[in-house]
């Protein structure tokens, strides 16, 4: 039995096409890891290219990365399979006593000034203790090193 939920969004063109890729990407989980990869890297570059981008930044729903720059989009099904594949991970480090800080893409702006679409955590058994956001890749990726550093520290 199909169920249908009532705030769901119709699907849009773009994610109809994702879908046979979708498929294909699954069969070769089990079968040909290789495949698997050069599917996913086809099925984010698809998203990148094809997604409904906004004329207006503001009225954008959610965000992707393309060049390692949020870009507002107008498809929220798109951009959580665009999610699940692309590189969000902007840093991850272990550190001794079950530290662990991560630094990654939010894919939405956690500030609501343009200012949150990157986020790091400093995660203490399970527990996250901190947060810190940033505007882009490159603020993201020094403040990882901040936080790994002041962390180590002790």
């Amino acid at each position: 039995m199909k169920h249908s939920y009532p705030m769901e969004e119709p699907r849009s063109e773009l994610v109809k096409t994702l879908e046979p890729l979708y498929n294909a990407m699954l069969k070769a989980r089990k079968k040909d890891p290789a495949r698997l990869s050069v599917l996913q890297q086809e099925f984010v570059d698809l998203i990148e290219r094809e997604i409904e981008r906004p004329l207006f930044p503001s009225d954008a729903v959610a965000h992707i990365l393309v060049a390692r720059k949020p870009v507002g989009v107008m498809d929220h099904t798109a951009k959580f399979f665009w999610m699940l594949f692309a590189d969000i991970i902007v840093g991850e480090t272990k550190l001794p006593g079950g530290i662990k800080v991560i630094t990654m893409f939010n894919g939405e702006d956690a500030t609501l000034d343009g200012r949150g679409f990157f986020t790091t955590r400093v995660i203490v058994a399970r527990a996250d203790k901190t947060k810190e956001h940033y505007a882009t890749w490159e603020e993201a990726e020094a403040g990882h090193q901040k936080w790994v550093a002041a962390q180590a520290e002790g």
